[in-house]
């Protein structure tokens, strides 16, 4: 699901929520990994788990499992202060007798270390 507009989005499955999203440089964007879903979650589900956290500007679902009972997603934040309180929050978080893994994505900790060293 791309958020990453200007425009009133109605989440599938969920007629009376409403977000308004801008338009940023998705460069600048903070990824956070989440793994141990359930195989049956859908976007609206996944959004409605970090509906707590400001700044979500996309969420993407891996279904394709290659045989394992694994899916995965990302979700995506403007702001490193909302993407590392939904970390901290959500990490373990019980969803359907699963237990969530919410990490930072290793995109996000790529562009913190490469940032880290252009800047010493």
């Amino acid at each position: 699901m791309n958020l990453n507009d200007d425009r009133r989005s109605t989440f599938a499955g969920n007629k009376d929520h409403h977000c308004t999203v801008k338009t940023l440089d998705p460069t600048r964007l903070i990824s956070v990994y989440v793994g141990n879903l359930p195989l049956s979650i859908d976007d609206a589900e996944l959004f409605q788990i970090f509906s707590n956290f400001n700044g979500i500007e996309d969420l993407y679902i891996n279904k394709y499992t290659r045989g394992f009972e694994n899916t995965f997603g990302f979700v995506r934040f403007s702001t490193i202060e909302e993407a590392e309180r939904s970390i901290k929050e959500l990490n373990g978080w019980p969803v359907n007798g699963r237990r969530l893994r919410v990490q930072k994505s290793k995109e996000a900790l790529r562009m913190k270390t490469s940032k880290d060293n252009t800047s010493n």
